[in-house]
């Protein structure tokens, strides 16, 4: 069961999403990354999903998260979007399975003789005159499709207030005994929760089956006979039972577990399972045969809350009737809000997206503020593999992108130990230094000292990114008159022809802005270096590279005003285009570089 598309209107900050999910071409899905500001509408994204998830649910067994009849999400006026009427939202599943859903702030009666409009949708001839509210799906409409969704894949979703009881809280809770799971095997029970808010101790239950199963119903032997020599030589046959090692589903599991338990905690050595005594049955870890972790209720919070989501996958796909055979195979939705909770750097950066990457038939969506998370996801997954977007406008941008990203780095950046790294750096060097405002100024330069045979000039300055225009006046303000005086090296500050800046001096430090060359169609960024007939020949390769707004003509107090045609580069393809241009520019599309290499050179001459 996968989710394919989302439309959310007028609800809590967000004006309209119209989402498709992503997946790849051989049908898999692609992990949604959902990023935001807090209020920017993440829980309300994910609500509708998992309110439709248990809707599906609730059609077809009693033992739902919510009573048969209610919904996980409340409707209420009080989260149509301030300024409008309605709120709706419509989720499309596979299959053609979806909910439908409308908030009015009246009655439908009232709504059409008050606002003197009928919103454009075909449900609105649905909704009852006398109704403020409106829940539709289609599910029971779909009863065998729905059944060969829910009872194949898993589908879960972790809130954002998951929390397991730590092992000191009580003695009780340090020896947290498994005990053998009792599955009711009637038709309208499925043994099986939505919502996962600490459900270690569940999984625990469920492990010690996993094991119980494996070493008792799927132990394989061969019987074979010994052939041993009696005195006087004569030679008998002994019936053996040789061990010939485990056959079954619960074996695939567990070899499954241990293949995660490796990912989990970044090592090589042989992990598994051990279970205690009868009289204190608790699920120990053992690594190359010794005692590791003595109850898996010992872990680390982040350890924890990770070895809960993923297990519980495992533990729910083998709920289902799908068959099992290893991580790969398993299908499902799996929601998780703010993943990045109780994890350490590293294992937002590194563990939690090698994780993922085990599972690449379930289709992840996922809420975070996290940029180091982000950055493991583009690292582990590259760029493509993976979609984020950044409501509440559900723009699709690239991680670097990201404000939490670049709010992150400019705090680094004002610290005490940046500004002591930093003068470390050119006392250290015996280059001049060239502050440019990003990334994309480093690598156009460098192409274009390429193309331009400027490479013995270039070779003499080190290029910093200083993260925008903004990192640039740091440094300006950092280097006041006595400590430019000081400076060993020169340094080169160069902004962009769209800054509100003028040339200056402090000593060794320079302050230059490249000159805007008007015919050029880019007016921002260090873009405007690049021709009309380069533009256009990037636009060729993709359209999305840059965005333009034709030519209009306004009367303005009587007078007729012309805007000309504008062009802007996409801020989302800004990468895309850079890569593009480095990869395929021609020395032609790189000849108005020269005027930086006309300021380095004035700058390397100056005494």
């Amino acid at each position: 069961m996968y989710l394919k598309e989302i439309e959310i209107e007028n609800t809590g900050p967000i004006d309209l999403i119209k989402e498709s999910l992503p997946f790849h071409d051989n049908g898999n899905p692609k992990p949604l990354l959902i990023i935001g500001k807090n209020g920017s509408g993440k829980s309300i994204f994910i609500s509708h999903i998992v309110n439709a998830l248990i809707s599906s649910k609730q059609t077809l067994y009693d033992d739902t998260d919510v009573e048969k009849g209610k919904v996980y999400k409340y409707r209420s006026p009080a989260y149509i979007k301030s300024g409008n009427t309605y709120s709706r939202s419509k989720l499309t599943f596979e299959e053609d399975m979806s909910v439908s859903e409308w908030q009015l702030d009246r009655t439908k009666a009232d709504y059409e003789d008050f606002h003197k409009h009928t919103p454009l949708n075909k449900e609105w001839n649905e909704i009852g005159v006398n109704d403020t509210s409106f829940f539709k799906s289609n599910f029971q409409n779909k009863i065998p499709q729905l059944k060969k969704s829910i009872d194949s894949n898993c589908l879960l979703y972790f809130p954002a207030n998951r929390f397991e009881e730590p092992s000191w809280l009580n003695y009780g809770n340090l020896i947290n005994k498994a005990d053998y799971r009792f599955l009711n095997n009637t038709s309208n029970i499925s043994n099986r929760q939505i919502i996962n808010y600490s459900p270690l101790k569940d999984t625990q239950n469920w492990l010690l089956d996993v094991l119980f199963d494996k070493y008792t119903l799927e132990f394989q032997t061969q019987n074979i006979n010994f052939p041993v020599n009696e005195q006087g030589q004569k030679q008998i046959n002994i019936p053996l039972n040789l061990f010939t090692g485990f056959q079954g589903e619960s074996h695939n599991i567990h070899h499954a577990i241990l293949k995660f338990l490796k990912s989990l905690f970044q090592v090589n050595e042989n992990v598994r399972f051990g279970v205690g005594k009868r009289r204190a049955r608790s699920i120990s870890l053992m690594k190359n045969e010794q005692a590791w972790i003595p109850n898996i209720f010992n872990l680390s919070s982040g350890e924890t809350a990770l070895l809960n989501i993923f297990l519980s996958i495992i533990k729910d796909f083998d709920l289902s009737n799908a068959q099992f055979t290893q991580l790969s195979e398993i299908r499902g939705i799996v929601v998780i809000d703010e993943i990045d909770i109780h994890l350490h750097s590293n294992l937002q950066h590194t563990v939690v997206p090698e994780l993922i990457k085990l599972f690449p038939k379930v289709q992840f969506i996922i809420t975070t503020h996290s940029p180091l998370f982000l950055l493991g996801m583009r690292k582990e997954f590259q760029e493509d593999n993976i979609e984020v977007i950044n409501l509440p406008g559900a723009e699709k941008v690239d991680i670097e992108g990201f404000s939490e990203f670049e709010k992150g780095y400019s705090y680094f950046k004002e610290s005490e130990k940046y500004k002591s790294d930093l003068q470390t750096e050119i006392n250290k060097s015996k280059l001049d230094f060239l502050f440019v405002e990003g990334d994309y100024d480093i690598k156009y330069i460098n192409k274009a000292s390429e193309l331009l045979g400027q490479d013995d000039l270039l070779v003499s300055y080190q290029l910093v990114d200083s993260n925008g225009f903004g990192g640039i006046d740091k440094v300006w303000r950092h280097f006041d008159s006595k400590l430019a005086d000081v400076t060993p090296q020169k340094m080169l500050l160069l902004y962009d022809c769209d800054t509100n800046k003028n040339n200056n001096n402090k000593s060794k430090v320079y302050k230059r802005i490249i000159n805007s060359i008007k015919e050029n169609p880019i007016e921002k960024g260090i873009e405007n270096l690049f021709s009309k007939e380069t533009i256009e020949k990037a636009i060729q390769e993709k359209t999305a590279f840059v965005d333009k707004t034709p030519q209009i003509t306004k009367l303005v107090r009587g007078v007729e005003i012309t805007e000309p045609e504008k062009w802007e580069i996409n801020p989302n393809e800004k990468k895309n285009l850079c890569e593009w241009l480095v990869a395929n520019g021609t020395k032609d599309d790189y000849q108005n570089f020269t005027i930086v290499f006309d300021i380095l050179n004035e700058i390397r001459k100056d005494a």
